[in-house]
């Protein structure tokens, strides 16, 4: 069974103290462990995390920090968490997702929640690509539910976007807005063009 565990805490709060102890633990019981620590753990983290800790670059945007911790957990996933768990190994990390959530997303109001549905929109663009072939061919049952559907997209984003904004999530902010802007465009387009096929059929 594969092991994943992440401590979290605040700096000082015995973190480390508490993972050398597990992984202690864990080899007294003959089973394979490793610790890393966020960010960092392969070469390129590393270099990333010198980035972030380094007090010359002061400008650097709460955006740019988030995109960094972010680049680092991806390569250390890929690099050493995915392949060692797959091989048996306890990998036991010192912070993670939760950091990101706490320190970037509420201590600097950055937008790190992904939820599964802000992929709604997308599947429902999907959907209407599908059937725009439909469209095309002048099948009026087929644009009605492309009217509807996107519709119903620019309807779904609007608690989001209400979300964003009593966050004062800039980034959520401004990605909702544009998929709304999007999706207002594409309905205008839609509208048009159906009223443009009634009218050669009248």
């Amino acid at each position: 069974m594969n092991k994943f565990i992440s401590f979290e805490g605040i700096d000082g709060s015995g973190k480390t103290t508490q993972i050398e102890l597990l992984i202690d633990k864990l080899k007294s019981a003959n089973k394979k462990a490793i610790s890393f620590r966020e960010p960092g753990g392969t070469p390129i983290s590393e270099s990333i995390r010198e980035i972030l800790l380094n007090n010359k670059n002061s400008t650097l945007s709460d955006t740019s920090e988030s995109l960094l911790f972010f680049a680092s957990r991806s390569q250390l996933l890929s690099e050493k968490i995915i392949p060692l768990t797959k091989d048996g190994y306890f990998v036991i990390c010192d912070r993670f997702n939760d950091s990101t959530i706490a320190y970037q997303g509420y201590g600097k109001n950055i937008d790190v929640n992904y939820s599964p549905t802000a992929l709604i929109p997308v599947v429902f663009g999907v959907i209407i690509l599908v059937l725009n072939s439909g469209l095309k061919k002048e099948n009026k049952l087929i644009a009605h539910v492309v009217v509807l559907l996107t519709f119903l997209i620019l309807f779904g984003l609007v608690k989001p976007l209400m979300s964003a904004i009593e966050g004062d999530r800039i980034m959520g902010i401004t990605r909702v807005s544009l998929m709304m802007l999007s999706t207002l465009m594409a309905l205008v387009v839609f509208i048009k063009s159906f009223i443009a096929n009634r009218s050669k059929k009248s």
